[in-house]
């Protein structure tokens, strides 16, 4: 495998397997085409690599998180494949910490999950339905625990001690969001998240990608009282 992206992901990866070519922008002659290739880059830089690759959209692998499929389906790259990686890389240079199962969905992940479980990050294939859950879920993980962690300045795993009527006010925000967008997460689905946070307690994270991410949200409904009075309280908006 190929990645692009010499980042936290990307480098935690080839920990794992040295034999991954690592690209970065300066490196792209280095592509090779017909290679399934991992965009491990910032969702912010996605088109600028965009223009300078020529891989067709079946051996691209998206594993931004965010709300990236607006994004992919504007640039007719519907038939990529997608993943969500449910591990954590808190510094450049260190190995993944998994917390959980990655998902993987579109015509090469049979190929990507058996490799990557066979470097020993746990990975599943779904279908695309359960794809666009998932990545909702996981969306309202980021935005709910990134946020919080930044307002307190605390771990994930002393947030869900500490302040779990906040996590489920902002859980209760954005699952309202999501049933206008047809896509319902389950009172299991969200207890799901309390567990991964207690599987990676000291992971601290903060807001990232805005536009993304809360701003998403943000977007869709200006009115959410608790997730407009956080992001105005570190000045976000």
């Amino acid at each position: 495998m190929q990645i692009i992206g010499k980042g936290r992901i990307g480098t935690s990866l080839k920990l794992l397997d040295n034999s991954i070519q690592l690209i970065d922008r300066n490196s792209y002659k280095l592509i090779q085409n017909d290679q399934i290739t991992m965009i491990a880059t910032r969702n912010d830089d996605l088109l600028n690599v965009l223009n300078n690759i020529n891989i067709v959209a079946s051996n691209l692998l998206f594993i931004q998180n965010g709300m990236l499929s607006p994004f992919l389906k504007e640039k007719k790259l519907d038939n990529s494949n997608r993943g969500l990686l449910y591990f954590a890389v808190s510094n450049l240079g260190d190995k993944p910490d998994i917390g959980d199962t990655s998902i993987f969905t579109g015509p090469h992940a049979p190929e990507i999950v058996d490799y990557l479980n066979s470097i020993g990050v746990s990975s599943k294939e779904v279908d695309n339905q359960t794809f666009k859950i998932v990545e909702m879920e996981k969306l309202i993980w980021i935005c709910t625990f990134c946020l919080l962690s930044q307002v307190h300045d605390k771990s994930v795993g002393k947030l869900v001690n500490e302040n779990k009527d906040e996590i489920q006010t902002l859980f209760k925000e954005f699952t309202d969001i999501a049933l206008k967008k047809e896509i319902q997460i389950s009172d299991e689905q969200l207890n799901g998240l309390i567990d991964y946070s207690l599987s990676i307690p000291d992971y601290k994270g903060s807001v990232k990608e805005f536009k993304w991410r809360n701003g998403w949200f943000f977007n869709e409904d200006k009115n959410l009282k608790f997730h407009t009075s956080l992001l105005k309280k570190i000045g976000i908006i």
